[in-house]
């Protein structure tokens, strides 16, 4: 090989670009480690925030004052975005030029409670976060959230059509629905295959029969192979078959 020129000028090529690659290797492993050379400028924080508050974001954005800008770990910043409350999404990206970190934050939009500690987001999402006011309540066993989710606006759809309002849904660990409404009736819908045809069923009636159910409907039960049963204050049980209301007990199937 050493007698031999075009061997020898590709081996003097080759080693020519591994000591600059190794050179350039070097030299970017020492700039990263020098934070006092490329500081991070700032971080530039954008979205429509208004449940993240400004000092949360503060917090997040002092973590990363001073270090060096090419050795800033963004992965580590994306994560420390997306463990504040509300918060469902977030991108991050090197601002080159000036030496920014630019930062979009998207929060979650609250739909209902998830039990007594969380909220469910308008896409189905389960997240942690304190929030005052009126929402629907779901509750369900553990890895249902979605179900239940999807199947209060199926539910709810239908009770629309009778200017009803569903004010919490439950499955039961025997995956059984009930509901309550808004004007405080409970619904018994019992197992899902059955739960939209009977809800209709009941709509139905109470669209053309509410006006001669004189007072208000405590309870509804939907478990009947035929009709369903509902309860007033002023009688204990009343069974309706195809629009007729009769006193039954215990037909449920």
């Amino acid at each position: 090989m050493w007698d031999n020129p075009q061997q020898l000028n590709r081996l003097s090529k080759a080693l020519f670009v591994f000591l600059i690659i190794f050179l350039f290797a070097s030299a970017w492993h020492y700039v990263k480690q020098r934070a006092d050379w490329f500081p991070v400028q700032a971080v530039k924080v954008d979205g429509e925030l208004n449940h993240v508050t400004r000092k949360q974001v503060q917090l997040v954005v002092d973590s990363v004052k001073g270090m060096n800008f090419f050795a800033l770990d963004l992965n580590r910043l994306h994560q420390a975005f997306e463990g504040l409350p509300w918060v469902d999404q977030v991108s991050i990206r090197r601002n080159w030029q000036n030496r920014m970190i630019m930062a979009t934050v998207i929060e979650h939009q609250p739909f209902a409670r998830w039990g007594e500690m969380a909220l469910i987001s308008q896409q189905g999402k389960v997240f942690n976060a304190v929030m005052d006011g009126v929402l629907p309540l779901l509750a369900g066993p553990a890895n249902t959230a979605r179900s239940v989710f999807e199947q209060y606006k199926s539910l709810n759809a239908v009770l629309k059509q009778a200017n009803l309002q569903i004010a919490s849904l439950t499955l039961s660990e025997r995956f059984s629905w009930r509901l309550t409404t808004s004007s405080g009736m409970t619904v018994e819908i019992g197992s899902a295959k059955n739960a939209i045809q009977n809800l209709r069923r009941f709509v139905a009636v109470y669209r053309q029969s509410a006006g001669k159910w004189h007072g208000k409907i405590d309870y509804v039960d939907l478990r009947y192979k035929e009709g369903f049963a509902i309860k007033q204050p002023s009688i204990i049980e009343a069974k309706v078959t195809n629009g007729a209301v009769g006193r039954d007990h215990d037909e449920r199937g």
